[in-house]
């Protein structure tokens, strides 16, 4: 009797440690299309799909201006990748890996001669 309790307890200390030593995972989660305005007019927008790692602007006025998406690491504060796009009606994508499980920010612009204004932060999102 002592040795199977002395075998469970083995095995439960075994089972915690391993889940100790492991951290959380996160499941990945998009961030759903941030869209910026000239006045009250939709302008462009952007988005992050986890699966893939894809970012995307979409310029959806022809005003002149361009759209830049930028996805930012919230744990560096640096910038993982960026897209701009110039032209109604044009997406430009980057699909470039991303370290997985990687909390990020998605922040799109307006862009006017390579000025940013008119800035919209989305909620986070994980790659």
């Amino acid at each position: 009797m002592r040795k199977a309790k002395s075998v469970v307890t083995m095995l439960f200390a075994a089972l915690v440690g391993t889940a100790l030593a492991t951290g959380p995972a996160y499941a990945s989660q998009d961030i759903a299309a941030t869209t910026v305005f000239l006045g009250r007019n939709p302008v462009g927008y952007g988005y992050f799909k986890a699966n893939g790692d894809k970012l995307a602007a979409c310029d959806t006025k022809a005003d002149g201006y361009g759209v830049r998406a930028t996805l930012k690491g919230l744990r560096t504060g640096h910038v993982c990748k960026s897209v701009f796009v110039g032209g109604a009606g044009r997406c430009v994508t980057n699909s470039s890996n991303l370290p997985e499980e990687q909390f990020v920010q998605l922040t799109v612009c307006m862009v006017d001669n390579g000025v940013q204004f008119n800035c919209k932060t989305s909620r986070r999102g994980i790659s």
